[in-house]
């Protein structure tokens, strides 16, 4: 989403609605390798996020190694405790941030990316940087004049991705994500790409924010188009598209851009390459475990707030469904469903190798303390959910990798 570009831009991910305001306290400042960060986050939960955010900008380089950044200064970001803390940031810079959940701006002075921790999972939080911090680095490094179905469809790339280990891995494909997009594709839902790669700032912005019905649909499919001139037949697009997104950056005009990027302007052959490559695309077992990972967690927390207490995932699975349990997502100004009667939920992705299984592990704490922890094992990566119980007692968790 952009403001006035004379005033500032804000590209926000929704995820909460509405928001008090209050400022931020003992805030403080740290370095990191790529990032100038002011918090009030405990050191060691800062140090944490900080390794997150460099792994995630050599991501970014890995990709536009081919582009120079104006300056080489420290990133500027501003992650804290709370959402009200949150808003307190962005109020004292003349923003109003009350509906969303973290975002990259520019005012005359400064040009930062913010968020919150507090109250919501890591996973969510981690996402919006990603995403967010993506349209920050295309502010600096790209500059702010290529299409915006690139922009977001980057940003989403990069939000969708996970860090294992030191590394962010990318391109990753969660089943629920391929599965819309590809429901859209086989029942003629999509907008033509004529349409698509022609909108600019503007129009995306007004569908976004008058409640388009395709509000959701138009990321989807953003997100699905990057990631097919990205890896699609091993890479065969994705110099064609860097030299796209340097042209139009520099002002060239899309037809002039397709053309000398691509070798043609003609988008018939691009979309149906696009709808048949996609249509055939496998989701990922790691994200798909790790959405999975995050739904169940949720539903675990739930029936412990409902005094419901669970050995084994058939009956977490049973305890849900009887309380009809749904999880919301604000996603892109929408809200996205999950529920419980949808038995892949509560399923291990398939094994990626032969002759291996997968499956969903619930061991209860025996202190009882947190709710169960869950673990997914038999993949390439095992994952699986840690809790942490705060000093106000505030139960959080975060899917680790080992």
């Amino acid at each position: 989403m952009r403001a006035s570009k004379s005033v500032w831009l804000v590209c926000v991910c929704v995820w909460l609605l509405g928001a008090g305001v209050a400022r931020a306290q003992e805030l403080y400042d740290v370095n990191s390798r790529h990032y100038a960060i002011t918090t009030n986050l405990e050191r060691h939960d800062i140090k944490g996020v900080a390794l997150h955010m460099d792994a995630v900008f050599r991501a970014y380089t890995r990709m536009f190694s081919g582009f120079t950044a104006r300056n080489n200064k420290p990133v500027t970001l501003y992650v804290v405790d709370s959402r009200e803390d949150y808003t307190g940031v962005l109020e004292e810079r003349g923003i109003d941030g009350a509906n969303s959940g973290g975002m990259f701006f520019y005012t005359f002075q400064e040009a930062g990316l913010a968020t919150w921790r507090s109250g919501r999972p890591a996973e969510r939080m981690y996402h919006v940087l990603q995403h967010e911090g993506f349209h920050q680095f295309a502010h600096i490094h790209i500059g702010g004049n290529f299409p915006i179905w690139v922009n977001e469809g980057l940003a989403e790339y990069f939000g969708q991705s996970l860090l294992i280990g030191e590394r962010l891995e990318t391109g990753l494909v969660p089943a629920s994500r391929l599965d819309r997009v590809k429901a859209s594709i086989t029942e003629e839902r999509t907008l033509p790409f004529d349409d698509f790669i022609r909108l600019d700032n503007a129009s995306w912005s007004q569908r976004v924010a008058g409640g388009d019905a395709r509000t959701g649909m138009m990321y989807d499919q953003a997100w699905s188009i990057a990631h097919f001139l990205v890896h699609a037949d091993n890479g065969k697009y994705a110099r064609a598209f860097e030299r796209f997104i340097k042209e139009t950056s520099r002002g060239l005009s899309i037809d002039n851009a397709l053309q000398n990027s691509f070798g043609t302007s003609n988008l018939d052959a691009f979309e149906t390459a696009w709808k048949e490559w996609t249509l055939e695309l496998e989701p990922d077992p790691v994200s798909t475990g790790t959405e999975r990972l995050d739904f169940m967690a949720q539903g675990l927390q739930y029936l412990r707030e409902q005094g419901v207490a669970v050995t084994n995932v058939e009956e977490m699975k049973t305890e849900l469904r009887r309380r009809s349990f749904v999880l919301r997502k604000f996603e892109n100004g929408l809200v996205r469903e999950l529920k419980a009667s949808e038995d892949d939920l509560f399923a291990a992705p398939p094994a990626a190798r032969r002759g291996r299984t997968s499956e969903v592990v619930l061991m209860v704490d025996e202190k009882g303390e947190t709710p169960p922890t869950l673990e997914i094992t038999g993949l390439s990566v095992r994952m699986g959910v840690a809790w942490t119980v705060g000093a106000d007692g505030a139960l959080t968790y975060e899917v680790v990798y080992r």
